[in-house]
Protein backbone atom coordinates (compact mmCIF):
# COMPACT_ATOMS: atom_id res chain seq x y z
CA UNK A 1 0.00 0.00 0.00
CA UNK A 2 1.27 3.40 -0.77
CA UNK A 3 1.46 6.34 0.88
CA UNK A 4 -0.91 8.51 -0.79
CA UNK A 5 -3.50 5.63 -0.83
CA UNK A 6 -3.07 5.12 3.23
CA UNK A 7 -3.39 8.69 3.77
CA UNK A 8 -6.42 9.72 2.33
CA UNK A 9 -8.54 6.67 4.06
CA UNK A 10 -7.02 7.85 7.16
CA UNK A 11 -8.43 11.07 6.39
CA UNK A 12 -11.62 10.06 5.38
CA UNK A 13 -11.99 7.66 8.54
CA UNK A 14 -11.16 10.75 11.11
CA UNK A 15 -12.94 13.31 9.28
CA UNK A 16 -16.01 12.75 11.13
CA UNK A 17 -14.58 12.69 14.28
CA UNK A 18 -14.12 16.91 14.61
CA UNK A 19 -12.58 19.56 12.60
CA UNK A 20 -9.06 17.97 12.45
CA UNK A 21 -5.24 18.60 11.37
CA UNK A 22 -3.49 16.44 8.56
CA UNK A 23 -2.47 13.35 9.83
CA UNK A 24 0.94 12.81 10.24
CA UNK A 25 2.62 9.26 9.26
CA UNK A 26 4.60 7.83 12.55
CA UNK A 27 6.32 4.75 11.19
CA UNK A 28 7.16 5.61 7.29
CA UNK A 29 10.17 3.23 6.35
CA UNK A 30 9.11 3.38 2.87
CA UNK A 31 6.98 4.79 0.37
CA UNK A 32 5.10 1.21 -0.49
CA UNK A 33 4.28 -0.68 3.28
CA UNK A 34 2.30 -3.21 4.41
CA UNK A 35 1.05 -0.69 7.02
CA UNK A 36 0.86 2.77 8.28
CA UNK A 37 0.24 4.59 11.83
CA UNK A 38 -1.21 8.38 11.51
CA UNK A 39 -1.42 10.75 14.20
CA UNK A 40 -4.32 13.39 14.48
CA UNK A 41 -4.80 16.94 16.37
CA UNK A 42 -8.68 16.69 17.12
CA UNK A 43 -7.61 20.17 19.20
CA UNK A 44 -9.75 20.22 22.59
CA UNK A 45 -10.71 16.40 22.15
CA UNK A 46 -6.86 15.74 22.34
CA UNK A 47 -5.81 13.44 18.81
CA UNK A 48 -6.35 10.14 17.86
CA UNK A 49 -4.36 7.45 15.84
CA UNK A 50 -5.34 5.55 12.66
CA UNK A 51 -4.12 2.47 12.00
CA UNK A 52 -3.98 1.25 8.28
CA UNK A 53 -3.55 -2.14 6.23
CA UNK A 54 -5.31 -4.28 4.11
CA UNK A 55 -8.96 -5.00 4.12
CA UNK A 56 -9.53 -7.22 7.32
CA UNK A 57 -5.88 -7.44 7.76
CA UNK A 58 -6.34 -5.34 11.68
CA UNK A 59 -9.73 -7.17 12.88
CA UNK A 60 -8.47 -9.79 15.05
CA UNK A 61 -6.33 -6.42 16.58
CA UNK A 62 -9.98 -4.28 16.74
CA UNK A 63 -11.54 -7.47 18.30
CA UNK A 64 -9.12 -8.09 21.31
CA UNK A 65 -8.34 -4.58 22.13
CA UNK A 66 -12.06 -4.13 22.76
CA UNK A 67 -12.21 -7.16 24.56
CA UNK A 68 -9.50 -5.93 26.62
CA UNK A 69 -9.87 -2.22 27.10
CA UNK A 70 -13.55 -2.70 29.54
CA UNK A 71 -11.04 -4.33 32.11
CA UNK A 72 -7.69 -2.47 31.38
CA UNK A 73 -9.10 0.89 31.20
CA UNK A 74 -8.45 2.74 34.11
CA UNK A 75 -5.22 2.19 36.55
CA UNK A 76 -1.37 1.91 36.01
CA UNK A 77 -1.56 -0.27 33.72
CA UNK A 78 -4.20 -0.04 30.59
CA UNK A 79 -4.76 -0.65 26.61
CA UNK A 80 -6.26 3.11 24.43
CA UNK A 81 -9.69 2.69 24.05
CA UNK A 82 -10.58 1.25 20.63
CA UNK A 83 -13.14 3.90 18.19
CA UNK A 84 -14.25 2.07 15.35
CA UNK A 85 -12.34 -0.18 12.66
CA UNK A 86 -13.54 -0.65 8.88
CA UNK A 87 -12.88 -3.79 7.51
CA UNK A 88 -13.56 -2.88 4.13
CA UNK A 89 -10.96 0.23 3.99
CA UNK A 90 -9.11 -1.38 6.51
CA UNK A 91 -9.04 1.53 9.08
CA UNK A 92 -8.32 1.14 12.82
CA UNK A 93 -8.96 4.54 14.83
CA UNK A 94 -8.06 4.37 18.71
CA UNK A 95 -7.22 6.54 21.43
CA UNK A 96 -3.69 7.81 21.44
CA UNK A 97 -2.19 6.74 24.52
CA UNK A 98 0.88 9.33 23.59
CA UNK A 99 3.90 7.89 26.22
CA UNK A 100 7.13 7.46 24.90
CA UNK A 101 8.15 3.91 23.50
CA UNK A 102 9.56 1.74 26.02
CA UNK A 103 12.93 1.04 23.41
CA UNK A 104 13.58 5.16 23.30
CA UNK A 105 13.40 4.52 27.23
CA UNK A 106 15.71 1.62 27.50
CA UNK A 107 18.42 2.81 24.96
CA UNK A 108 18.63 5.99 27.28
CA UNK A 109 19.74 3.57 29.77
CA UNK A 110 20.15 4.74 33.69
CA UNK A 111 16.66 5.15 35.57
CA UNK A 112 14.56 4.72 32.18
CA UNK A 113 15.46 0.95 32.10
CA UNK A 114 13.80 0.79 35.54
CA UNK A 115 10.97 2.18 34.78
CA UNK A 116 10.70 0.15 31.41
CA UNK A 117 10.81 -3.14 33.48
CA UNK A 118 8.76 -2.30 36.49
CA UNK A 119 6.50 -1.16 33.46
CA UNK A 120 6.67 -4.46 31.42
CA UNK A 121 6.50 -6.21 34.23
CA UNK A 122 3.32 -4.65 36.02
CA UNK A 123 1.60 -4.49 32.21
CA UNK A 124 1.54 -8.31 31.76
CA UNK A 125 1.17 -9.24 35.18
CA UNK A 126 -2.49 -7.08 34.40
CA UNK A 127 -3.27 -8.61 31.11
CA UNK A 128 -2.53 -12.28 31.82
CA UNK A 129 -4.17 -11.84 35.39
CA UNK A 130 -7.74 -11.15 32.97
CA UNK A 131 -7.40 -14.87 31.76
CA UNK A 132 -4.81 -16.63 33.69
CA UNK A 133 -5.25 -20.37 35.56
CA UNK A 134 -2.55 -23.40 36.59
CA UNK A 135 -2.71 -25.96 34.21
CA UNK A 136 -0.69 -29.20 33.54
CA UNK A 137 2.72 -28.15 31.30
CA UNK A 138 2.93 -30.32 28.30
CA UNK A 139 6.35 -29.83 26.37
CA UNK A 140 5.34 -31.39 23.97
CA UNK A 141 4.38 -28.13 21.54
CA UNK A 142 7.64 -26.76 22.54
CA UNK A 143 9.41 -30.18 20.92
CA UNK A 144 7.18 -30.28 17.94
CA UNK A 145 8.07 -26.41 16.92
CA UNK A 146 12.01 -27.09 17.20
CA UNK A 147 11.74 -30.50 15.34
CA UNK A 148 9.78 -28.58 11.99
CA UNK A 149 12.90 -26.16 12.31
CA UNK A 150 15.80 -28.96 12.45
CA UNK A 151 13.52 -31.04 9.82
CA UNK A 152 13.64 -27.73 7.43
CA UNK A 153 17.53 -27.59 7.77
CA UNK A 154 17.86 -31.03 7.51
CA UNK A 155 16.27 -31.53 4.15
CA UNK A 156 17.34 -28.38 2.90
CA UNK A 157 14.98 -25.92 2.75
CA UNK A 158 16.94 -23.30 5.24
CA UNK A 159 20.23 -23.87 6.95
CA UNK A 160 20.30 -23.02 10.17
CA UNK A 161 24.05 -21.48 11.85
CA UNK A 162 25.87 -23.52 13.91
CA UNK A 163 23.76 -26.31 13.71
CA UNK A 164 26.25 -28.77 15.69
CA UNK A 165 26.34 -26.19 18.66
CA UNK A 166 22.78 -26.54 18.72
CA UNK A 167 22.61 -29.80 18.46
CA UNK A 168 24.29 -30.25 21.38
CA UNK A 169 22.19 -29.11 23.29
CA UNK A 170 19.14 -31.26 22.73
CA UNK A 171 19.61 -34.34 24.85
CA UNK A 172 19.69 -31.67 27.49
CA UNK A 173 16.29 -30.74 26.78
CA UNK A 174 14.68 -34.05 26.10
CA UNK A 175 15.80 -34.68 29.58
CA UNK A 176 14.21 -31.16 30.54
CA UNK A 177 11.06 -32.57 28.96
CA UNK A 178 10.60 -35.58 30.91
CA UNK A 179 10.72 -33.71 34.04
CA UNK A 180 8.67 -30.65 32.99
CA UNK A 181 5.75 -33.22 32.44
CA UNK A 182 4.95 -33.20 36.35
CA UNK A 183 4.69 -29.58 36.15
CA UNK A 184 2.57 -26.84 36.26
CA UNK A 185 2.67 -23.55 34.52
CA UNK A 186 0.31 -20.43 34.13
CA UNK A 187 -1.27 -20.27 30.88
CA UNK A 188 -3.45 -17.51 29.65
CA UNK A 189 -4.01 -15.03 26.42
CA UNK A 190 -1.23 -13.94 25.89
CA UNK A 191 0.43 -10.66 23.85
CA UNK A 192 2.47 -12.83 21.77
CA UNK A 193 4.33 -9.67 20.55
CA UNK A 194 5.32 -8.17 23.50
CA UNK A 195 8.28 -5.91 22.62
CA UNK A 196 10.08 -2.74 23.95
CA UNK A 197 7.90 -0.93 20.48
CA UNK A 198 4.83 -1.95 22.08
CA UNK A 199 5.04 -0.69 25.63
CA UNK A 200 4.00 3.15 26.12
CA UNK A 201 5.11 4.98 29.41
CA UNK A 202 3.68 8.69 29.84
CA UNK A 203 5.57 10.70 32.60
CA UNK A 204 3.67 9.20 35.75
CA UNK A 205 4.61 6.02 34.71
CA UNK A 206 1.30 5.18 33.22
CA UNK A 207 1.70 1.67 30.97
CA UNK A 208 -0.24 1.27 27.51
CA UNK A 209 0.48 -1.98 26.10
CA UNK A 210 -0.55 -1.67 22.01
CA UNK A 211 -0.61 -3.86 19.08
CA UNK A 212 -2.29 -7.03 20.88
CA UNK A 213 -4.43 -9.70 18.53
CA UNK A 214 -3.99 -12.87 19.62
CA UNK A 215 -7.02 -14.77 21.55
CA UNK A 216 -4.90 -18.24 22.07
CA UNK A 217 -4.13 -18.96 25.51
CA UNK A 218 -0.36 -19.99 26.50
CA UNK A 219 2.43 -19.88 28.37
CA UNK A 220 2.57 -16.94 30.19
CA UNK A 221 6.72 -17.14 30.25
CA UNK A 222 6.39 -16.57 26.73
CA UNK A 223 5.72 -13.19 26.67
CA UNK A 224 8.01 -12.73 29.48
CA UNK A 225 11.06 -14.14 27.93
CA UNK A 226 9.95 -12.48 24.48
CA UNK A 227 9.85 -8.94 26.08
CA UNK A 228 13.82 -9.99 28.13
CA UNK A 229 15.27 -11.36 24.50
CA UNK A 230 13.99 -8.18 23.22
CA UNK A 231 16.16 -5.85 25.51
CA UNK A 232 19.43 -7.88 25.18
CA UNK A 233 18.78 -7.27 21.51
CA UNK A 234 18.34 -3.60 21.50
CA UNK A 235 21.26 -3.11 24.20
CA UNK A 236 24.90 -2.06 22.79
CA UNK A 237 26.58 -4.80 23.97
CA UNK A 238 26.43 -8.40 23.11
CA UNK A 239 24.20 -10.05 26.04
CA UNK A 240 25.64 -12.11 28.73
CA UNK A 241 24.11 -14.30 31.35
CA UNK A 242 25.04 -11.76 34.32
CA UNK A 243 23.24 -8.75 32.43
CA UNK A 244 19.97 -11.23 31.32
CA UNK A 245 19.70 -12.51 34.87
CA UNK A 246 19.88 -8.79 36.39
CA UNK A 247 17.58 -7.73 33.65
CA UNK A 248 15.02 -10.78 34.33
CA UNK A 249 14.93 -10.51 38.59
CA UNK A 250 13.40 -6.73 37.67
CA UNK A 251 11.12 -7.95 35.13
CA UNK A 252 10.31 -10.64 37.45
CA UNK A 253 9.57 -9.00 40.65
CA UNK A 254 7.27 -6.09 38.95
CA UNK A 255 5.58 -8.99 37.19
CA UNK A 256 4.86 -10.80 40.69
CA UNK A 257 4.25 -14.87 40.90
CA UNK A 258 6.42 -17.28 39.13
CA UNK A 259 4.89 -18.01 35.96
CA UNK A 260 5.74 -21.63 36.15
CA UNK A 261 6.86 -24.23 38.49
CA UNK A 262 10.84 -25.05 38.23
CA UNK A 263 10.64 -28.10 36.49
CA UNK A 264 8.66 -25.76 33.47
CA UNK A 265 10.56 -23.23 33.78
CA UNK A 266 13.83 -24.56 33.15
CA UNK A 267 12.39 -26.30 29.98
CA UNK A 268 10.91 -23.40 28.57
CA UNK A 269 13.46 -21.20 28.65
CA UNK A 270 15.89 -23.81 26.97
CA UNK A 271 12.91 -24.62 24.46
CA UNK A 272 12.49 -21.07 24.15
CA UNK A 273 16.18 -19.60 23.20
CA UNK A 274 16.52 -22.93 21.27
CA UNK A 275 13.76 -22.22 18.74
CA UNK A 276 14.76 -18.44 18.75
CA UNK A 277 18.28 -19.86 17.63
CA UNK A 278 16.38 -22.23 15.07
CA UNK A 279 14.31 -19.84 14.31
CA UNK A 280 17.54 -17.69 11.90
CA UNK A 281 18.39 -18.59 8.33
CA UNK A 282 21.58 -18.05 5.99
CA UNK A 283 21.14 -20.59 3.79
CA UNK A 284 20.98 -17.58 1.10
CA UNK A 285 23.21 -14.54 3.36
CA UNK A 286 25.42 -14.34 6.21
CA UNK A 287 23.25 -13.24 9.34
CA UNK A 288 22.98 -9.22 9.37
CA UNK A 289 23.00 -7.70 12.91
CA UNK A 290 19.79 -7.85 14.00
CA UNK A 291 20.11 -12.19 13.29
CA UNK A 292 23.70 -12.04 14.62
CA UNK A 293 22.27 -10.43 18.26
CA UNK A 294 19.08 -12.89 17.72
CA UNK A 295 21.89 -15.90 18.08
CA UNK A 296 24.09 -14.33 20.46
CA UNK A 297 20.95 -13.65 22.83
CA UNK A 298 20.16 -17.29 22.48
CA UNK A 299 23.08 -19.17 23.61
CA UNK A 300 23.48 -16.47 26.48
CA UNK A 301 19.79 -17.74 27.31
CA UNK A 302 21.23 -21.18 27.27
CA UNK A 303 23.99 -20.37 29.54
CA UNK A 304 21.79 -19.01 32.32
CA UNK A 305 19.78 -20.47 35.22
CA UNK A 306 16.49 -19.99 36.30
CA UNK A 307 15.42 -16.77 35.25
CA UNK A 308 12.22 -16.58 36.46
CA UNK A 309 11.91 -18.19 40.07
CA UNK A 310 10.02 -18.50 42.60
CA UNK A 311 10.08 -15.68 45.26
CA UNK A 312 12.70 -15.50 47.76
CA UNK A 313 11.28 -16.43 51.15
CA UNK A 314 11.67 -13.54 53.96
CA UNK A 315 15.16 -13.49 55.32
CA UNK A 316 16.54 -15.79 52.67
CA UNK A 317 18.38 -15.04 49.66
CA UNK A 318 17.38 -15.01 46.02
CA UNK A 319 17.44 -17.67 43.61
CA UNK A 320 19.98 -14.99 41.54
Amino acid sequence: MRIDDALALASAAIAPLAPVSAPRVLNLNDADQESYVFRTDLGDQGSVIAKVAAPGRLAAQFARLSKTYPKMRSGQFRVPKPLSYDAESGVLLMEDAWGMAALSLWRNAGKGRARVLAAAGGWLARYHGLTAARTAFNPDPHLNWLGKSLTAHHDGHRRIPQIRALSDHLPALETLSERARAATSLRCITHRDFHLRNLLIRKQDRAYGIDMENAARDEAMRDLLFFLADTARAAPQPPTPETLHETAAALRAAYGQSPADPDARAFFQHAFALNLWAGLDNAHTQLGAKQQRSLETAQALLACGDLFPDAAQPNQPSAI
